[in-house]
């Protein structure tokens, strides 16, 4: 059975689990958008196979069209691997959250 091909956002999409996340979800016959900060980060998600949407989810604008895919992968924007979760970055991923969900 031949699954249906979805379109994926993905935040955080130039680090180290966003990238795994694009390149999966590409092998697996997808459109993968991937939320990145700057243009060499875009250069990340174009070698994964995604395709690059430059913005900052802590803020509205553009990249907020994109989101409206079939999926949205939200990540971690920092490696938090032995380390406590700070109410900054508790605050960063509930606004980016809330950002995703509204229309530009």
């Amino acid at each position: 059975m031949e699954s249906e091909r979805a379109t994926a956002f993905v935040t955080e999409a130039a680090g180290f689990m966003g990238a795994e996340l694009v390149k999966v979800l590409v092998d697996r016959g997808h459109r993968v958008l991937g939320l990145v900060p700057s243009l060499d980060a875009a250069e990340h998600v174009r070698r994964a196979g995604g395709v690059p949407v430059i913005g900052d989810m802590r803020k509205p604008g553009r990249w907020q069209d994109e989101a409206a895919a079939d999926w949205v992968f939200q990540l971690p924007s920092q490696d938090i691997r032995g380390s406590r979760m700070t109410e900054g970055y508790v605050a960063t991923g509930v606004a980016g959250s809330a950002a995703a969900a509204e229309p530009a």
